[in-house]
């Protein structure tokens, strides 16, 4: 074999070899190529769920705390509901029961006067205790008798139900907004110095004028709140719904 043939020879071989290398080569480029992406989408997809995950418990947790919230609110404005017009109610037979007395106007029948039957119908129909109806009919001066007796009845009247009213305003009160609440707490004061002013000072009559008149103004302002509110939380309550 001639020197060019050998030479021609380990051309083929050289060209055979390298073209197996290029070859190799770029299978394991394809092979490369194709690992990585599917790890690469395998890893995408893997973070995607996590904070999809996350994203998911994030919501359920926002639409936990908003449930709880209006749940939170309807029962308030359930509550407030309830409770306003029961204290009103309340208030105002207190007031009605407590102005009078504070004032110290009464009026009262001349019993001195007055048939036998016809006391007997009056008695039959007040405040006085059996003992109370015996010492009038005996009393010289019936209706002053009669007058000083009923005062002190009108008088613990008018306690109960101040007492009523103030204990239920005490325990529910924080059902109550601020402003309505600051109104039944300022008639609430002068209906006490009203009822403290008659029991250390019966003859004194400051409290009085001051519940007749600016004592009116608050229960009047007082029932257009309460009013009002009474049906804007029915409003809310249907749109809740």
């Amino acid at each position: 074999m001639s020197m060019s043939e050998i030479e021609s020879e380990v051309l083929k071989f050289i060209g055979g070899v390298a073209a197996i290398g290029a070859t190799t080569v770029g299978l394991a480029y394809g092979l490369f190529r194709i690992f990585t992406t599917k790890w690469i989408d395998h890893r995408f997809s893997q973070r995607l769920e996590t904070f999809k995950h996350q994203q998911n418990q994030e919501i359920e947790h926002l639409r936990c705390r908003i449930n709880t919230m209006m749940d939170r609110t309807v029962k308030l404005h359930q509550r407030e509901f309830e409770i306003l017009p029961e204290m009103w109610g309340l208030l105002t037979d207190a007031f009605h029961t407590v102005e009078p007395v504070a004032l110290g106007f009464q009026q009262y029948p001349d019993l001195d006067n007055m048939s036998a039957k016809r006391l007997d119908e009056l008695l039959e129909q007040g405040p006085l205790t059996v003992l109370e109806k015996a010492e009038l009919r005996e009393a010289a001066d019936k209706k002053q008798y009669y007058a000083k007796v009923k005062s002190w009845h009108d008088l613990a009247k008018a306690i109960e139900l101040y007492n009523e009213f103030h204990s239920k305003f005490t325990k529910n009160g924080i059902f109550i907004m601020e402003p309505i609440k600051l109104k039944f707490a300022q008639i609430d004061e002068m209906l006490k110095a009203a009822i403290i002013e008659r029991q250390v000072q019966p003859h004194k009559f400051d409290q009085g004028p001051k519940l007749h008149g600016k004592g009116r103004e608050l229960l009047g302002a007082l029932g257009r709140d309460v009013q009002e509110r009474l049906w804007n939380s029915q409003k809310s309550e249907t749109s809740l719904a």
